[in-house]
């Protein structure tokens, strides 16, 4: 039974959407994990380092206490042996107390060595993983290619460097169905290697360095996934007899490689989805997925090509089987000439449309028709975060199929009585548009009823008479409004929502001009107090802007740090759980390579004094000043208080800080002093590793240049 669910699983992971917009396939790193953990009623059935439920055992998380397959009970088909540190399998006895199973993860255990006759045992074996076994070379891989009744083999991440051209020749696994080999730095795909692999179904080889591929006849092969590697063009379908390399291929992925064209002719007669986003197409040319080339393709995807798109010719989709096509985050600019207006004539069967993150600003209803009106069978629409304007009556009319239209993240200001009415809407997605109203007009009754998702939130709604309806909609139907990404706040009423906020019947009686004075009023109000808060909330981001752009930059400094003695070249502010950084980083490189002294409070700090004190007189003490940002640090109070008493210190002494970032700080940790500082002052980024850290203590070593001895 569970073998049943595992196949269904793998289905799902072909044909699941990554998002409801764009269902871009998830084959890019395919794989089957390992047997679902069990839980419910599983039971210890090996001490307490195995688990067992129905026919699956779970041994799993041992990190090296169990290395060996203890005896089991013999319904057991399912074995999960993942994350035990088994680096090698040095017996052929090693399953001998489980021979029937089926399914075998010996995935994530730094796998070195394989006895050439570990997996004979192994009569039924269907389905076994080895992924992330990073040391396997094709050596020890033997033993594993013995095994005949193997359906699926995962041997992503092992580094196994180019595929030897006799291997399946040699061990040719009659019915190995489903073959994972991501990760594994191939360099070169030879279909004539694989040829003997006569079941083979899908294969899938991302991020392999593959550069080239020479192609062959794979007469059962439904599933090709190569994305992110070196491809620069479009692989070879057609034999030499014009009969197609690949007559059963139906999924092809190509995400995410350097292909610029499509190679001509091309044999593909069964190939229904077809992934080339990421590529470095700058243009789509005329019959560029016409229905001779692709004339079962049902799904296309162009998303986030390297170049961008910069023009689409006439008839480019020119495909009558096309039913979704893919075109986000690509920039492409609708409203010029480059699209041409019959770009996507021809594809009358197109359903799913997806066009976020492109530019339809300037882009009129007599332009946006013109380009899409004859889509009548459109059922999804994308174009979110497209820089549109504004929609009208006439927008979108011509659909009467739609049900699932996304607006989010554009600059609509208004939408006008009944513009959806005649639409089939069930999901519409406004999130972040400039939407002020919601009229109880704007939608008529059986768009309420039909409507089962709608987002409007991050709008900037009044909250006035005319919303109150809007606001017992959404009381009334809570569920509707539950997949909203956003909030919905009244932008004329300080922190208060559409649902809280409340007006008597009595004040909507008022006459139309004291309202809009009292709006008004609050409108006045609200700006001064909002001002205020700003004023106040970047009080370091305006002293610092105004420090820079008034200080003395006469050489004033230059001469008081030669006049005056100080104890320290260089005070150091930073968190108490970052100071073995300090000591073992930052000391030895400054003090004994650069021969310059620090003040460290856990050093140089006298005993007995007032810590106030002791940082007052440090900074006062020392030429200059380096911050060591953390999350630490904004969390410190102390270091808070060293901030701010160093940022006068500096504004008064006409210096700088030198600001030294250890990690990658969150915003929401940052104080507003630390987000002042580093809006204002370019800061050091450190990174732990040789090339980086070069870098870093050059940079350092420049900012504390006038403390260094000058060559004479």
């Amino acid at each position: 039974m569970l073998y049943s669910v595992i196949l269904a699983l793998v289905v799902i992971l072909h044909c699941g959407a990554l998002r409801d917009e764009d269902p871009d396939f998830q084959h890019t790193h395919l794989k089957l994990n390992s047997v679902p953990t069990t839980t419910g009623d599983s039971v210890f059935c090996f001490e307490h380092k195995c688990k067992c439920s129905n026919d699956e055992a779970d041994c799993s998380q041992n990190y090296g206490a169990l290395k060996f397959v203890p005896k089991l009970p013999n319904y057991v088909r399912f074995l999960n042996f993942t994350y035990n540190n088994l680096t090698t399998i040095d017996k052929a006895d090693f399953f001998y107390n489980l021979t029937d199973i089926f399914f075998l993860d010996l995935g994530d255990n730094g796998l070195r060595y394989i006895h050439p006759q570990a997996f004979r045992p192994l009569k039924q074996l269907r389905d076994l993983f080895l992924h992330y076994n990073d040391h396997l070379d094709y050596q020890a891989l033997q033993s594993v290619l013995f095994v005949q009744t193997l359906e699926r083999l995962d041997v992503s991440h092992a580094s196994l460097g180019p595929l030897p051209t006799d291997l399946f020749y040699r061990f040719p696994l009659p019915r190995l169905k489903y073959m994972y080999w991501h990760e594994n730095n191939l360099g070169f795909l030879n279909f004539t290697a694989l040829k003997p692999l006569v079941s083979l179904e899908s294969i899938g080889l991302s991020s392999n360095s593959i550069s080239t591929i020479q192609s062959d006849f794979m007469n059962r092969l439904e599933n090709l996934i190569i994305p992110d590697n070196a491809i620069e063009e479009f692989p070879e379908t057609c034999s030499p007899n014009g009969t197609s390399y690949f007559p059963r291929l139906t999924n092809l992925f190509l995400k995410n490689n350097l292909i610029y064209a499509l190679r001509t002719p091309i044999c593909l007669p069964k190939l229904t989805m077809l992934q080339l986003s990421g590529n470095r197409f700058d243009s789509l040319y005329t019959d560029m997925f016409n229905s001779l080339k692709f004339p079962s393709l049902v799904e296309l995807y162009l998303k986030s090509m390297a170049q961008h798109i910069h023009q689409i010719q006439k008839n480019a989709f020119n495909n009558t089987s096309l039913q979704r096509i893919s075109l986000m985050y690509n920039g492409i600019k609708f409203r010029d000439e480059s699209v041409h207006a019959d770009s996507f004539i021809g594809c009358p069967r197109i359903r799913n449309l997806a066009l976020n993150d492109n530019d339809f600003s300037d882009v009129d209803d007599e332009r946006f028709l013109q380009v899409f009106g004859h889509m009548t069978k459109l059922v999804g629409l994308f174009m979110g975060n497209s820089f549109v304007q504004q929609v009208t009556l006439n927008t979108f009319s011509k659909f009467r199929n739609l049900q699932r239209l996304h607006l989010y993240g554009n600059q609509i200001h208004t939408l006008p009585d009944g513009v959806f009415d005649k639409n089939n809407l069930e999901e519409l997605i406004l999130h972040a548009n400039r939407l002020s109203q919601i009229t109880r007009s704007t939608f008529d009754n059986n768009t309420i009823a039909r409507l089962k998702s709608l987002d409007l939130s991050d709008n900037l709604f009044s909250c006035n008479c005319e919303l109150r309806w809007f606001r017992d909609w959404m009381v009334t139907q809570p569920s509707v409004f539950a997949k909203s990404q956003g909030k919905y706040v009244c932008s004329d009423r300080q922190n208060v929502t559409v649902m809280s906020f409340y007006l008597p019947d009595q004040a909507c009686l008022m006459t139309t001009d004291v309202y809009k004075f009292i709006i008004a009023s609050v409108g006045v109000i609200s700006f001064v107090l909002t001002l205020l808060s700003s004023l106040y909330r970047y009080r370091w981001h305006i002293r610092l802007v105004l420090y820079e752009t008034f200080r003395d930059r006469s050489g004033e400094r230059r001469r008081r740090l030669q006049d005056h003695v100080y104890n320290y070249d260089v005070f150091v502010s930073y968190a108490e759980e970052d100071l073995r950084w300090v000591q073992t980083r930052l000391m030895p490189e400054v003090e004994q390579r650069l021969g310059l002294r620090l003040c460290v409070h856990q050093r140089d700090f006298i005993p007995g004094k007032n810590i106030v004190d002791n940082i007052v007189d440090s900074v006062n003490d020392s030429k200059k000043i380096l911050m060591v940002f953390s999350t630490n640090f904004a969390r410190s109070h102390w270091c808070q208080f060293e901030l701010a008493f160093c940022l006068r210190h500096v504004m008064e002494n006409e210096d700088n800080l030198i600001i030294v970032c250890l990690e990658d700080i969150l915003s929401r940790d940052l104080t507003s002093v630390m987000m002042a500082v580093l809006k204002t002052n370019t800061y050091i980024q450190w990174r732990d590793h040789p090339d980086a850290a070069a870098s870093f203590w050059g940079r350092l070593e420049i900012a504390l240049q006038e403390l260094l001895p000058q060559p004479v």
